[in-house]
């Protein structure tokens, strides 16, 4: 005789972490209406999002658009969030363990990959973290305060997307490119003044090596056309690439075209000057940072590099040449990607973690009985919002095969949590918030006018 078990009682998931990785796994989890399932999101911070309210571009709103589907998520009743709640200091790891049948980490990578050379740790040095974060919003880089009002010139270390992103912030005109954005008005003053004129974009290997899409660069390509000019790539590193053009992928061969096609538009039309410009610089290593005084910088030392590829199956490298080289330089920053941390208690608790990259050891999103990872803290700091989504569905998916087989009703924490001395923002109160926000910046004639204290956040729920 065949017995069937029917569960009268709904599983806890928790997740830690409610940016796109956490809001997308909960969208998975949930996705049948019938499951009983409650999903209840931590997230340290008082409001919901991470990356994708503080780590996207102004200028690209359509990519934050994954908020509306995550709005749907919050309000399906089988769903809790609980902002200002720190794990593994309000809450203990081990109490989630208890009292949930599965914790998902999907807190992602907040820290920076630095520079280890000599200066480095001079002020005129800011990585794109804390610089993306200062004007997105990010509480606690407020006081940042870069010296834009003095600085003519900035080199970039990096090359990916985050690298033009800032080079558009750097040098666009603030109206009409970001005075109506959701830029925080303080930034937006600050840009205002700014002196940058010249932003150099420098990475280690090839030209055909950068980090950056052929959207991205065709984006800042066109802003020739308000006054921001490419002075170029030097012709030392697109002539070699040339007769290499027909065995190149459909990616690599748009980018020298699109390059091509720039310059070419340029030698036939001298009579656009440019009052702002930048560049991209191949094969360059950082070696040293040398400053002006305690704000500004001289210049930055390079070491030449060259390509290595003895076989045509064997990855593109670098080797040094001993050649050294210098730009000028007023700000640096660099933009050599993120790392995760262990939260507190993260080690206590049994859970592994990779301090060298920066990331939670897993098997297909699972770490331990009943324990997962999600996201850039499961596979490191690498893809865009949209490979973080394909990510958290497949990690989802693995939770809810292994939930199937699991018998032990667990509770919560939201009564405990509701106990504490200690305000929580509710999805209810983010509603509060955003459409505080949505106001004021209409007023300004923006999209929004983000809070920049958590005090302020806090005041406006009481």
């Amino acid at each position: 005789m065949i017995r069937h078990f029917v569960r009268f009682y709904s599983q806890k998931v928790a997740i830690v972490g409610s940016g796109p990785a956490g809001f997308y796994t909960a969208l998975r989890l949930l996705k049948d209406p019938s499951q009983k399932i409650n999903v209840d999101i931590f997230e340290k911070l008082p409001v919901p999002y991470g990356l994708s309210r503080f780590g996207v571009a102004p200028d690209h709103p359509e990519v934050k658009e994954c908020q509306t589907r995550f709005e749907e998520v919050a309000h399906d009743n089988r769903f809790s969030f609980y902002g200002n709640v720190d794990v593994g200091k309000d809450v203990s790891i081990e109490m989630l363990k208890e009292n949930y049948n599965a914790v998902i980490f999907a807190y992602g990578c907040s820290e920076d990959n630095k520079l280890n050379i000599k200066g480095a740790d001079h002020k005129g040095v800011i990585s794109s973290r804390q610089f993306v974060g200062w004007y997105n919003g990010v509480f606690d880089l407020q006081d940042l305060n870069p010296p834009l009002e003095k600085a003519r010139r900035v080199v970039i270390i990096g090359n990916g997307n985050v690298a033009l992103d800032l080079t558009r912030v750097l040098l666009g005109p603030v109206d009409p490119l970001w005075q109506s954005t959701d830029i925080t008005a303080s930034a937006i003053s600050k840009l205002k003044e700014s002196k940058v004129e010249h932003v150099s974009i420098v990475g280690r290997r090839g030209l055909l090596q950068s980090a950056f899409t052929n959207k991205e660069l065709k984006e800042l390509i066109d802003m020739h056309s308000i006054g921001v000019g490419f002075k170029g790539v030097s012709e030392d590193h697109i002539a070699p690439s040339a007769p290499l053009a027909k065995n190149l992928g459909r990616v690599q061969k748009r980018r020298l075209d699109l390059l091509t096609k720039y310059f070419q538009k340029v030698k036939n039309n001298t009579k656009t000057v440019c009052a702002k410009e930048w560049e991209l610089q191949y094969l360059l290593s950082p070696k040293e940072i040398i400053a002006k005084d305690d704000q500004l910088l001289s210049k930055v030392v390079f070491e030449h590099n060259v390509l290595v590829q003895p076989d045509i199956d064997v990855p593109v490298s670098i080797e040094p040449t001993g050649e050294f080289t210098e730009l000028p330089a007023d700000l640096l920053i660099y933009s050599t990607g993120y790392k995760g941390c262990a939260i507190q208690g993260l080690i206590e608790a049994g859970i592994p973690f990779n301090e060298k990259k920066g990331y939670i050891p897993n098997k297909d999103g699972r770490v331990s009985p009943g324990i997962y990872a999600s996201g850039w803290i499961r596979r490191g700091a690498t893809g865009a919002i949209a490979s973080t989504m394909m990510d958290a569905f497949f990690v989802a998916e693995t939770v809810l095969s292994d939930l199937d087989s699991s018998s032990t009703e667990k509770h919560g924490l939201g009564h405990y949590i509701s106990q504490q001395n200690k305000p929580v923002v509710t999805w209810r109160d983010w509603q509060k918030i955003q459409q505080h926000e949505s106001e004021v910046g209409a007023s300004m004639g923006k999209t929004r006018e983000k809070l920049t204290t958590i005090d302020q956040v806090l005041e406006l729920i009481k």
